[in-house]
């Protein structure tokens, strides 16, 4: 349940293939002071959807936007066995303010502007097997090709941008800056390039742990 107290005259999105950082583009954008709200994901246990009140989220100034990432939606128990998890816990409501789809004939086209990602599948199959390794029942080949956009770089309201640049613990300026300039939001990269370290840090760690994780798992008794 999302609680919104101010957000945007122009409706946005991000568009982002499986394993496109498009969720964390969203959550960058949604820095901006203008995007005020308070969020209670709700849980299901055995199917009932109840508030679940220890992860609520308050995003009313950088100060708690800061503190409810770093408590709740990039802390450190946040994993690869529960990153998806996670990550839809608010995902569905936030949608209410900032479109984030992964089909460009889906939700995302009835927004007024939005960034269309594309990804090097390599690097899209490396940051997303370790979070979902039957890769939503596709092979790593196939994976990698629907990773591959073939973009339609025509449509006035939607700009393409590449998030390789992404997967590195400081956040890119330029991606940062053209991102915003889109949007038309303010500049609030020391805040964003925080929030991004704390997501690229929990990505290493994720990616050790399932690797730790898999190998101890399949170890060959000698």
């Amino acid at each position: 349940m999302i609680d919104i107290k101010s957000l945007s005259s122009t409706k946005c999105g991000v568009c982002a293939p499986i394993g496109g950082f498009g969720n964390h583009v969203r959550w960058l954008s949604l820095l901006d002071p203008v995007f005020q709200f308070e969020l209670t994901p709700l849980a299901e246990p055995r199917f009932r959807k109840i508030p679940d009140t220890s992860r609520h989220i308050t995003f009313l100034d950088a100060d708690s936007k800061l503190e409810s990432f770093s408590t709740q939606i990039y802390s450190s128990k946040r994993s690869w066995d529960n990153w998806l998890w996670m990550e839809f816990l608010y995902r569905e409501d936030l949608d209410e303010i900032f479109i984030f789809d992964h089909r460009e004939d889906g939700n995302i086209a009835t927004v007024n502007k939005y960034l269309t990602l594309t990804i090097d599948p390599q690097i899209a199959l490396k940051s997303y097997f370790k979070l979902n390794s039957n890769l939503n029942h596709c092979t790593p080949s196939i994976f990698k090709k629907q990773s591959s956009w073939q973009i339609d770089s025509t449509l006035s309201k939607q700009k393409v941008m590449n998030v390789d640049c992404l997967y590195q613990p400081v956040l890119d300026r330029t991606f940062y800056n053209t991102m915003i300039e889109w949007f038309e939001l303010s500049d609030c990269y020391d805040l964003a390039n925080q929030v991004h370290g704390l997501w690229f840090d929990l990505h290493q760690r994720a990616e050790q742990e399932f690797v730790a994780y898999t190998n101890n798992l399949y170890k060959r008794i000698e």
